[in-house]
């Protein structure tokens, strides 16, 4: 037999006087909108903030303080995968050791190039991370694709690891001829006190490396479609000038 008006029927039983309760649904829509909010400012200081020195990294407690109801970590931490999931972001998209990776493997010329290094292809990398981690501090790296700022520091990184062997090599060898144990003269000075000898430039070095990795240059803009090395230089690609 059916209830009146204000009876309901729960698993079986009859509850009479039963009211909807609009404020339990008014609190779970504040508590939802909260949680929304707290993991969106979350994700934007992760990606914005709290991995640039100076500025001191906001741990979680910091965001479950600023909420005006209890807030768990894991409550934080399915927010923000809900907020990347309804965005269809992927978390694991393309980093700059991806294109390094494939560099090395696509180009025959760039492990052609890195075969008299001392430590071979790891100091050229080196020399590259230390430029990506360098383009991090400035202002407008995000307007930049990946692939271009991959392919800026590593030719910026393999020209310099190539002329710091090519500066060490010349410096050994001329450290080599003035301790030549069979030669007791002293090394013949060309310098004179008019025309006095000139260290060798960083330039000269710089310049040699260019000349030694042309090709894998080349090669570099193929792979990744870019269009002129200008487009390497505007995003913070070194002109050498040689």
């Amino acid at each position: 037999m059916p209830g009146s008006d204000d009876t309901v029927v729960v698993e079986g039983e009859q509850v009479s006087g039963y009211e909807p309760e609009p404020d339990d649904w008014e609190d779970g829509r504040e508590a939802v909108t909260w949680d929304i909010a707290l993991g969106s400012l979350a994700l934007c200081v992760k990606l914005h903030r709290d991995f640039l020195a100076p500025l001191s990294p906001v741990y979680a407690n910091g965001f479950l303080n600023l909420a005006c109801h209890s807030v768990s970590y894991e409550d934080l931490e399915v927010s923000q995968r809900d907020i990347l999931s309804a965005l269809d972001f992927n978390i694991g998209s393309i980093t700059p050791q991806s294109f390094i990776d494939e560099l090395w493997l696509a180009l025959p010329t760039l492990r052609k190039a890195t075969e008299p290094l001392k430590d071979g292809w790891e100091s050229a990398k080196h020399e590259i991370w230390d430029r990506l981690f360098d383009a991090l501090l400035e202002p407008d790296f995000l307007e930049f694709p990946v692939s271009l700022l991959t392919a800026s520091a590593l030719l910026d990184g393999l020209i310099i690891a190539l002329a710091r062997y090519y500066k060490g090599e010349a410096d050994m060898k001329k450290r080599s001829f003035q301790q030549r144990p069979w030669c007791r003269c002293r090394a013949i000075s060309l310098s004179t006190p008019d025309q006095p000898v000139k260290p060798v430039s960083w330039q000269v070095y710089i310049c040699e490396a260019m000349n030694a990795a042309k090709d894998v240059v080349l090669d570099v803009l193929d792979v990744l479609q870019i269009r002129d090395v200008s487009e390497i230089n505007d995003c913070g690609g070194s002109e050498f000038g040689c």
